[in-house]
């Protein structure tokens, strides 16, 4: 299903949070759920030889009940984590900044271009080394939104903050579509049907 547009809505960049970023700390937990099993299984190997032989009817079940339980850790900690971030997507249109997420059914959030004051762009030294950072999004009401891991995030401020200031010089970016964390645009001067890619430096995309 299609995000609706508004009227006169034309969508400028599609792009997916970066995956390195958003999971390396549900890979280390799926890794450390792991290891934890496998100690179980090897232990249980050698304990149910040197237990009392009341207490070894009751090992096997206890065995299972200790890895059900780690089982349901890993969908928590590691699979809803995983889907969650397949399922997002971040879309800037000319009139909105959306997140949206495809899992059962559709969930999205979107905030009107024109009640938003100011967008800032932050990095971490991790963030740095993926190529993507967060963007602070404070709303003329004071509140403040907050979207982690977007990719090229130095492009993404540009576009976002050229046409919150309608006033400055606009670079032709539209529209734009990015998958696996790779953001790309049709320039108005660039063929039908062909894509380039956002430079790391945004100020080259302004040329």
């Amino acid at each position: 299903m299609k995000l609706p547009l508004a009227q006169g809505e034309q969508t400028l960049v599609v792009t997916k949070l970066k995956a390195p970023a958003q999971l390396f700390g549900t890979v280390v937990t799926f890794l450390a759920l792991l290891f934890i099993a496998v100690a179980l299984l090897g232990w249980f190997s050698v304990a149910r030889t040197k237990l009392p032989a009341a207490t070894q009817p009751w090992l096997p079940f206890a065995l299972i009940a200790v890895e059900a339980i780690l089982a349901i850790i890993a969908i928590r900690a590691c699979l809803v984590p995983l889907m969650r971030w397949s399922a997002t997507r971040v879309i800037l249109t000319n009139q909105r900044l959306i997140q949206t997420r495809r899992q059962s059914g559709r969930k999205f959030r979107a905030v009107p271009l024109e009640v938003i004051s100011s967008a800032e762009m932050r990095q971490s030294l991790w963030q740095r080394l993926w190529n993507c950072g967060s963007l602070e999004i404070w709303l003329h009401n004071g509140q403040k939104l907050r979207i982690d891991d977007i990719p090229h995030v130095h492009v993404f401020h540009q576009i976002l903050t050229q046409y919150l200031h309608r006033s400055a010089p606009f670079a032709p970016m539209m529209p734009a579509n990015a998958e696996r964390g790779r953001l790309e645009y049709w320039s108005r001067s660039s063929p039908p049907g062909r894509s380039r890619h956002l430079p790391d430096d945004p100020l080259d995309a302004a040329h």
